[in-house]
């Protein structure tokens, strides 16, 4: 399985669209082998057009405001604490904003997972024209945008003086937010995020940090995977028939409701 390289960003793609599972397995080695001793995190994406950048940046005027975050993640603490069950659970500002991330509040997060699979699950999830799967390098990303090569942890029981030097200045309406994005494992409180194998870039002052990086960086930290649309529905059965269905995404009756409703149709086509 080959790659080639993105002109304007210096990122690596799939040569060829990834027709079936085993096609993915394939490349998902070639992917390890290019990242060596460090596990990639995996995003998937309906579209390849889509920029790795967080949702409250993608107005066009945009312009990071401590002041701003404060009073929207203040406001979702204010209103939200009798609306869900594991907010007895939620130690610090840090877990506040990856539940509204997870719920849809705009945040500095952009959503990773560990698991491969649930990378492609979300990628073809929906009506998707040009679906892709994302490889990140967390450890090379911290190395260019902190000088640590590891993956920091912002739950407050066990984080050490590293995490906690830099996650400060990622945190909550920080007056000292660096520009490129950093790399960490949450507590993963909520089952959703659980299931789901949840971590997280949180971003800094500059919009398109992951693509500058990249292209200061000699060795790839980004790789992306292309789905081949018009197999879409075959690699939807064979993550059926893997165990990957959606209430495994999406442990609740909503997921339930949907996976019913995704089985009925698959069994009628």
């Amino acid at each position: 399985m080959e790659f080639k390289k993105l002109k304007t960003t210096k990122v690596l793609k799939s040569k060829l669209k990834i027709r079936d599972i085993a096609e993915y397995t394939d490349y998902l080695e070639e992917v390890h082998t290019l990242f060596g001793n460090d596990l990639p995190w995996f995003r998937g994406q309906s579209n390849i057009s889509y920029k790795l950048i967080p949702s409250i940046t993608r107005s066009t005027s945009w312009k990071y405001s401590p002041d701003d975050e404060y009073e929207l993640i203040s406001d979702f603490i204010h209103k939200g604490r009798l609306l869900l069950p594991q907010i007895a659970r939620i130690t610090n500002h840090w877990e506040w904003m990856q539940l509204g991330q997870h719920y849809g509040l705009p945040t500095r997060l952009l959503d990773w997972t560990e698991s491969a699979l649930v990378a492609l699950f979300f990628a073809i999830e929906s009506e998707a024209e040009s679906p892709c799967v994302w490889c990140l390098n967390p450890h090379m990303l911290n190395e260019l945008s902190t000088n640590h090569r590891l993956i920091f942890f912002t739950d407050s029981l066990t984080r050490e003086p590293l995490d906690e030097e830099n996650i400060l200045k990622y945190e909550m309406a920080s007056k000292n937010l660096p520009d490129y994005p950093l790399a960490f494992l949450p507590n993963r409180f909520d089952r959703r995020m659980f299931n789901q194998k949840a971590c997280f870039t949180a971003h800094g002052r500059k919009k398109c940090g992951f693509e500058e990086l990249q292209k200061s960086s000699e060795s790839p930290f980004l790789i992306r995977l292309d789905i081949e649309p018009n197999n879409i529905e075959y690699i939807r059965f064979q993550m059926r028939t893997l165990g990957i269905s959606t209430v495994d995404i999406y442990p609740d009756l909503d997921g339930l409701s949907k996976d019913i409703k995704v089985f009925k149709n698959m069994m009628s086509q």
